[in-house]
């Protein structure tokens, strides 16, 4: 394959990494109670730094709506999408994200919420019409301390995506993230900044010899949500 050919596909999977895990957007660390409704938006910046024959970083966004609803006070469902494209590409995901609660303070409004977060996803990037497609799955455990009606916001979390594409073997790819953020509530909307930062140590990116191999991948993600609350 041409050197053209091997940065195309790198070019690819970078900003297929740009968007795999799409993990802000999770909400607080406290289900919402049974019956309860949040419905939503969210924008998330993500910057993509993988080992291609330089290091090589993207910039990526996507856009979309949330939606999460209480069918046990221990236990929400929530799901996502969002949409992003840039000049010769697009990119669509879906989420499912339950939500039960492990830690529950006996007040709302102080206190400590620990919550564990189970996320089944689908991601498909397209450049140039070439449809790359990424089943996975994650594990988040959010921690939340409440300073009144709003809450600070720490998690750890895991996952594992398989990239699949047209003339490629197929890529098993496990993630590790950390993440801050805080949910600010102003009348019934809570407003969610978050920052993560994740790594892929298991991707590669192919050079034109096989010494020239480039593994690894780092993200950075800027989330901001705004749910209305029911």
């Amino acid at each position: 394959m041409s050197r053209g050919g091997h940065l195309n596909m790198g070019v690819a999977m970078a900003l297929a990494l740009s968007g795999c895990y799409s993990a802000t957007g999770l909400g607080r660390a406290r289900t919402l109670g049974q019956a309860h409704v949040e419905v939503g938006g969210q924008v998330e910046l993500t910057t993509n730094s993988g080992r291609l024959n330089t290091q090589t970083s993207l910039p990526w966004a996507h856009v979309g709506g949330l939606v999460r609803v209480g069918v046990h006070d221990r236990v929400d469902l929530g799901a996502r999408v969002s949409f992003a494209a840039i000049d010769g590409a697009d990119s669509v995901s879906v989420w499912v994200d339950p939500k039960f609660q492990l830690v529950r303070s006996a007040n709302a409004t102080r206190g400590l919420d620990v919550a564990l977060v189970t996320s089944v996803g689908w991601h498909q990037v397209r450049l140039g019409g070439t449809p790359w497609h990424l089943p996975q799955g994650a594990i988040a455990v959010l921690f939340g301390a409440n300073f009144g009606p709003h809450q600070l916001i720490l998690s750890g979390r895991g996952g594992y995506q398989a990239m699949i594409g047209t003339s490629m073997v197929t890529q098993h790819v496990g993630w590790g993230a950390v993440s801050v953020g805080g949910a600010f509530r102003v009348g019934r909307w809570d407003l969610v900044p978050e920052l993560l930062l994740g790594w892929a140590p298991g991707v590669t990116f192919n050079a034109e010899r096989m010494e020239e191999q480039r593994s690894g991948a780092g993200q950075a993600q800027i989330g901001f949500s705004f749910v209305h609350r029911w």
